[in-house]
């Protein structure tokens, strides 16, 4: 027996493991999920349940821009997301910079949306916050759009008991 896990839960498991990515200083783990967060909406509200290049700009552009406008494009986050998650690298020849890069609060103090010689430096919990600030915004806008509701179910989920009928009593996720 599946455990079911209500819409809002499934969207707020992706959300809070990358909270607890950046609480445990797993800066790449959190990272990586921020960036990931735009390909999971465009996917969830697309009549076939996939993303792309062009879904996820255009959910940039609606969702997350605004709080980036002369800093950061769509392309830019694209192309980051691509640099990061496939090479583990902070430049790639389709962003404007020469390279991103993040920093982490040293002794409490904040860079966020600096131009340094080229490359743009950004608050890693800051820009976090942000894409995670953006995703709530449109799941409480989207929830009900049919493409959504169908495809929210095939989010990844904690099952604490067991995948039935594959495996049961070990905790799994899939």
């Amino acid at each position: 027996m599946v455990m079911e896990v209500s819409d809002e839960e499934s969207m707020d498991n992706l959300i809070q493991e990358l909270m607890n990515a950046l609480k445990a200083k797993l800066w790449y783990a959190g990272l990586l999920m921020t960036l990931m967060l735009p390909d999971v909406c465009a996917a969830l509200e697309a009549e076939d349940g996939l993303s792309s290049r062009k879904r996820y700009k255009a959910w940039c552009e609606r969702w997350l821009m605004k709080k980036y406008v002369t800093h950061l494009s769509a392309d830019d986050l694209y192309y980051l997301r691509c640099g990061v998650a496939h090479q583990a690298k902070f430049d790639h020849d389709g962003i404007r910079y020469e390279r991103i890069f993040f920093t982490l609060r040293p002794d409490g103090k904040f860079f966020h949306k600096n131009v340094l010689d080229g490359a743009l430096n950004l608050d890693l919990v800051w820009f976090c916050k942000d894409v995670v600030e953006s995703v709530q915004e449109w799941f409480a806008q989207k929830h009900n759009d049919p493409h959504v509701r169908a495809h929210l179910t095939n989010l990844v989920q904690f099952y604490p008991t067991g995948l039935e009928p594959y495996l049961k009593g070990v905790p799994a996720i899939g």
